[in-house]
């Protein structure tokens, strides 16, 4: 027993040593966590002052009600997030903020919203295709009842001064459009 008291106790400090150098034996990533890169800088390209057309389906097969509002998009963080103040004119006034981004160390997008509908904070994450020029998120929201709500959402650069974002829910097995917005730079 008294000889494997030592063992034991150099096994633990090998352990200990191997465990606090583990981060040094792994690369670092190539892009430091903070710095300010393409992705970066193609979403600062958005920002701007735009005219919007809201189309919103408050009822699935139905005609969607279209509202004219305002978004600006900003960059914020010192290039790092684009922030959109979104406000369309309807007989209750809508205001929501969202902000979007890409994660140097996951290297993906993610997109937030709030809006003056819901308490809760919208967060999806996803990717940018390139060919479509297309950037695409998927995640949950929080629905009235409690239940978590599959949530999509596509923001698709059409060119410099036109931009179509789309909204999807998936309730009950079936996913629908909710919102598309359609951007043109003013």
């Amino acid at each position: 027993m008294k000889t494997l008291a030592p063992l034991a106790l150099a096994l633990a400090l090998a352990a200990t040593t191997l465990l606090a150098h583990a981060g040094e034996a792994t690369p670092r990533p190539a892009v430091a966590a903070g710095t300010v890169g393409d992705e970066h800088r193609r979403l600062g390209e958005l920002a701007g002052l735009w005219a919007v057309r809201q189309s919103l389906w408050l009822t699935p097969g139905q005609p969607p009600r279209v509202d004219a509002g305002t978004a600006e998009f900003s960059i914020v963080l010192g290039g790092r997030a684009l922030r959109q103040d979104l406000r369309v004119s309807s007989d209750a006034p809508f205001q929501g903020i969202g902000h979007t981004g890409f994660d140097n160390v996951s290297r993906t997008y993610f997109t937030s919203w709030m809006d003056v509908n819901f308490t809760d904070l919208l967060v999806l994450r996803g990717e940018y295709d390139e060919a479509s020029h297309t950037y695409r998120f998927s995640g949950s929201m929080t629905g009235a009842d409690g239940t978590h709500v599959p949530t999509r959402e596509e923001l698709r650069v059409v060119d410099a001064n036109h931009l179509l974002a789309r909204y999807f829910e998936t309730k009950h097995g079936t996913e629908t459009l909710v919102v598309e917005l359609a951007y043109s730079r003013r």
